[in-house]
């Protein structure tokens, strides 16, 4: 989303509040013109434009890797070291595709580090802590500057929407139409 908003942002009259959350926060009660959302959109007034997917992998650092080997299937990850992302109150488990992904298949890991958001767990797995399971486009420049390799491929899920969203109202305020502009052309 940065170079959309520094495109944006050359519009002197505009000043952007980015909120970064791995929480569904709501775009009435917390103020927020546009929002990007990844996942299944439940039904809703608010407006959403498909702009994307991503998928969720698994990945974790050459070093890691080498030490204690890598993944051959789900089943596999019994015995290694795994970064959680936030599951509590439920039993952590991770969930892939079977049969080129028409079942899903849930398996439970044993954290040995659990984490908040996203960006820690990426932290974690960049140094070497064990395998994170996060969004594609969370790890893109790690995997291709070999920081990061992605484990498990064969048992990705199917892709994930990727949603631009705002509030139904009669008229689109001239910096909403403005930020959809700067969104197309990049």
């Amino acid at each position: 989303m940065l170079p959309v908003i520094k495109e944006f942002t050359a519009f002197p009259e505009i000043h952007v509040r980015l909120l970064l959350s791995d929480k569904i926060l709501s775009l009435v009660d917390d103020h927020i013109d546009v929002a990007v959302r990844i996942g299944k959109l439940p039904d809703s007034s608010m407006i959403a434009t498909g702009v994307g997917s991503v998928f969720r992998v698994g990945c974790a650092s050459p070093t890691y890797l080498h030490a204690r080997g890598r993944p051959l299937v789900p089943g596999d990850l019994a015995t290694h070291d795994c970064i959680d992302m936030d599951s509590l109150p439920s039993e952590p488990a991770w969930t892939f595709a079977e049969n080129g992904g028409s079942k899903s298949l849930r398996v439970a890991i044993r954290p040995r580090f659990s984490v908040n958001t996203a960006d820690a767990a990426v932290e974690a797995a960049l140094g070497g802590m064990g395998l994170a399971h996060v969004l594609s486009h969370q790890v893109t420049s790690a995997v291709v500057n070999q920081e990061l390799e992605l484990v498990l491929r064969e048992y990705e899920s199917p892709a994930i929407p990727v949603n631009v969203m705002y509030a139904s109202q009669p008229s689109l305020p001239a910096k909403t139409r403005a930020f959809f502009i700067s969104l197309w052309r990049s």
